[in-house]
């Protein structure tokens, strides 16, 4: 027996009993039948109710509701194509970005048992993280109770064969513990020494995936290493920063790393939460002999088993395009709301036949979202076509424009869609259904049978509200991106065209493997004839703001940025004493207690007066740690006024403070060799690198031209502004659609009232400003709520970068006069259509 004959006998049996029970009370036999039917109501309504909760009812009305889409979708091949294309735009989109996410944030390395693997560092009062030195590193090893293994590993950037190279320094487990795999030749093994292995990418990108490699002897930071094994195409490592090779750690001697990145897995039973304690009872005994600013405070442990893990962050970083791109998502949304709105409101009629024959509301709204459903999977598909076209045009378009440099040392991960990205866009569609689908269904169902049968509204129905409110999101979210992306796009002019006031040009930052650069390297590129002057620094400059320490020249300290430079860097960059003198040799190499400032530093501590003379004293920088380099003294007599520079970069604007202290080579923790050439070529890097391997043991790990530096500066934003005006663009071409959808509906739903006006003697100028005040009127309103929500986005940026004008007047009225042309646009044809209204053929429209 099926389920609806059992469904009959039960109501046939119902009405039997409840006849009977009229029986009992006195009625006549027919009487008590009828009332027991009018008690029990509409029966096949309550057929209907009852299939609708039922599993095999729903499958079973799914499939006619199925046919019944693909039947009207191929009447109307334009509208479906018109809703997939568009969901499509931004689903791929979406995805895009999402690929990135997944393959950065989500996917785990190629390891055995990745989610066990966790970094440990800990934090001190003076310090945001410590990373371990070679002798805290050992200790661990011997001490660790909550690791059953542990490794450790520091990065190597340096040259081989001419190339960049950005490699690790891994201890002997490395592989072992990770269960990673090689094609070609064997792994590092405990005990190794001079071996190395190379990653199957560097192997194919700087060796022509040469089969003779195994047995090679390379140069590799100073040292020498026979290629040992080729890694998995896979394993790139377990670090933030794709490698393209490994060597032995070296914990102690020439070319031992000063820190230590430590990754351990945690023993079976162990929490993460248990693991911390522990770790920080011993961090505090390890640092309990130090000064009370640099003792351990934190433990800190991260999940290894990706290249980031999700933390506050990473998520600044991702939620302002994640916002930017579901903004595409909504307004995609919106506009395909709106179609399908209209849609079902011609479809009024049929409709009303169908609840006055008894369909339940709620049967109609699923039939409504099938159609949806029918749209959104098929959008999927194109979306994720979209986003698989969007990924490699992406990369070779950064390929094409970032700096070369760069792109020989930074290495990407590959963005492969995994089933996560299969779930997310799934995901989506039916996330994008809800959004484009369910408020239509709703709307199109409210109205009473009398009106929907004659295709009409009931004065309680206001479907006209939902069109517009999804027109003003369009308008505000079109408005919100072009502002941004105007303000990113003139930022990005901006800092293109400002003067750092760095003469840049035939400038190398050349970086040695050693913390201390050989004064003997400097004596010697002197004397080579392409080469105009030599300085060494701390820190060279366009690598971020300057580091700070406490300076008074009064009562109270200020946190003043500070570099150690020596008196050539002053002629490497053409800065200009301003005002006394530049440092001296003798003071370069004792590190005398003297300094320079800039203009805006003296203005600032000694206005009025001049800062040539002036004594100022130096107070201990409470975070200060093992790596910074801070002056001996405290305090120290200002001898010179140098030119404000942007020693930051472009979006970091003038040094508001800057106090040069005075080095030379030879000087402890110096970091950057600068060069100024005659031409910057790659016969002159040869000619460099010749000259330090004929005087020092010593390898180049980096030879950085400091315009390439500075164009690295300004790239993010070149690619911010890039993706921000195709995400504007996209939205301004949606919203124009949108709108002239809903005023080509608005238009056709008043054909009858537009025909009267004109009867009446309306003129079509006038009818054109009645449609086109209607258009206006909608974008006023998304365009304050749009102009709004970018002035309060603009606080963010503008706290987070100097040079970045976030309250642009021009990028503001740019974005709002595009809005308001789009809106225009759009409600151009629909007006000329209703100024060419027949009042004869409107009179007659039912």
């Amino acid at each position: 027996m099926s389920e609806m004959d059992g469904l009959d006998d039960e109501i046939r049996e119902h009405i039997r009993l409840e006849t009977e029970d009229n029986i009992a009370r006195g009625m006549p036999p027919g009487e008590a039948r009828r009332a027991a039917l009018r008690k029990f109501g509409n029966i096949g309504q309550v057929k209907e109710d009852t299939r609708a909760v039922w599993i095999c009812g729903w499958l079973e009305s799914l499939f006619p509701d199925v046919r019944y889409a693909l039947r009207g979708f191929g009447k109307a091949p334009l509208f479906a194509a018109t809703v997939i294309c568009t969901i499509g735009l931004a689903l791929g989109l979406n995805t895009t970005l999402f690929t990135i996410f997944d393959a950065y944030v989500l996917r785990p390395f190629a390891i055995r048992d990745p989610y066990s693997l966790y970094r440990f560092n800990w934090s001190s009062k003076g310090e945001q993280f410590h990373a371990f030195t070679p002798a805290e590193y050992a200790d661990f090893r011997r001490a660790d109770t909550v690791f059953s293994e542990v490794l450790g590993s520091s990065f190597v950037v340096t040259r081989v064969n001419g190339f960049p190279v950005v490699g690790e320094q891994v201890s002997d487990n490395y592989f072992q513990m990770l269960g990673a795999r090689v094609t070609h030749g064997r792994p590092l093994l405990p005990g190794d020494e001079g071996v190395t292995v190379l990653s199957d990418a560097a192997w194919r990108s700087k060796f022509a995936a040469s089969p003779e490699i195994l047995g090679t002897r390379l140069s590799v930071a100073g040292g020498v290493y026979e290629v040992a094994g080729i890694a998995a195409p896979e394993f790139s490592g377990v670090s933030q920063i794709v490698s393209d090779l490994w060597i032995p750690l070296r914990e102690s001697g020439p070319g031992a790393p000063q820190r230590i990145n430590v990754i351990g897995r945690l023993r079976g039973g162990v929490s993460p939460k248990q693991a911390e304690s522990a770790l920080l009872a011993w961090a505090k005994q390890e640092t309990a002999d130090r000064k009370e600013p640099q003792r351990a405070i934190r433990a800190e442990l991260e999940s290894g088993a990706t290249s980031m893990h999700i933390t506050p962050e990473i998520l600044a970083v991702f939620s302002p395009l994640l916002v930017a791109f579901a903004l595409v998502l909504v307004i995609a949304c919106a506009n395909v709301a709106n179609m399908m709105l209209a849609r079902a409101m011609a479809r009024q009629r049929e409709i009303g036949v169908r609840l006055s024959l008894g369909a339940g509301r709620g049967r109609l709204i699923r039939q409504l979202l099938t159609e949806s459903l029918m749209l959104a999977f098929p959008s999927a598909l194109a979306g994720l076509a979209i986003s698989q076209a969007s990924l490699r045009f992406t990369e070779r378009l950064m390929f094409a424009t970032a700096p070369s440099v760069w792109l020989q040392l930074i290495h990407f991960f590959k963005l492969e869609t995994d089933y996560r990205v299969f779930l997310f866009i799934l995901l989506a569609a039916a996330a994008s259904t809800l959004l484009f689908g369910l408020a239509p269904a709703i709307q199109a169902t409210r109205p009473g049978l009398y009106y929907a049968t004659r295709g009409d509204f009931s004065s309680d129905a206001r479907p006209s509200r939902l069109r517009n409110g999804l027109v003003v999101i369009q308008v505000a979210v079109c408005v919100f991106l072009l502002i941004c992306s105007g303000i990113l796009v003139r930022s990005t002019k901006k800092m293109q065209e400002s003067d750092v006031r760095l003469v840049t040009a035939n400038v190398i930052d050349l970086r040695l493997r050693s913390d201390t650069v050989d004064p003997k390297i400097g004596d010697r590129l002197r004397r080579e004839p392409g080469v105009e002057s030599v300085a060494t620094a701390w820190r060279a400059p366009l690598y971020g703001p300057l580091w700070w320490i406490p300076v008074a020249s009064g009562r109270s300290f200020e946190r003043v940025g500070f570099d150690f430079v020596s008196p050539e860097y002053f002629d490497v960059f053409r800065i200009p004493i301003l005002r006394g003198r530049n440092f001296t040799a003798e003071e370069g190499r004792s590190e005398a207690a003297v300094a320079i400032v800039s203009e805006l530093t003296a203005a600032r501590f000694w206005p009025g007066a001049d800062a040539v003379g002036q004594t100022i004293r130096i107070a201990p920088n409470p975070a200060a740690d093992g790596w910074k380099k801070l002056p001996a003294y405290h305090s120290a007599i200002v001898i010179g006024v140098a030119r404000d520079v942007m020693t930051g970069g472009p979006s970091n604007g003038l040094d508001a403070t800057c106090f040069y202290f005075p080095t030379a080579a030879g000087g402890a923790k110096n970091q950057a060799l600068l060069v100024r050439v005659r031409n910057d070529s790659d016969a002159t890097r040869r000619q460099l690198e010749a000259a330090i391997a004929g005087v020092s043991s010593d390898s180049i790990s980096t030879m950085i031209p400091e315009d390439q530096v500075l164009a690295f500066q300004v790239y993010p934003f070149r690619a911010a502004s890039w993706i921000g005006s195709l995400l504007g663009g996209i939205a301004l071409i949606l919203a124009l659609s949108g709108i002239y959808g809903v005023l080509a509906y608005l238009v056709s739903q008043r054909t009858k009232e537009i025909g009267i006006r004109i009867a009446l003697g309306a003129s079509p100028l006038g009818v054109v400003g009645l449609i086109l005040k209607k258009s206006l009127g909608l974008a006023a309103v998304g365009i304050a709520i749009g102009a709004a929500c970018a002035l309060g986005v603009s606080r963010l940026f503008a706290s987070e970068f100097e040079n970045v004008n976030t309250y642009d007047a021009l990028a503001y009225s740019t974005a709002i006069a595009l809005a308001v042309m789009a809106v225009m646009a759009g409600g151009y044809f629909p007006s000329r259509r209703a100024a060419s209204v027949d009042p004869v053929t409107a009179l007659r429209c039912d």
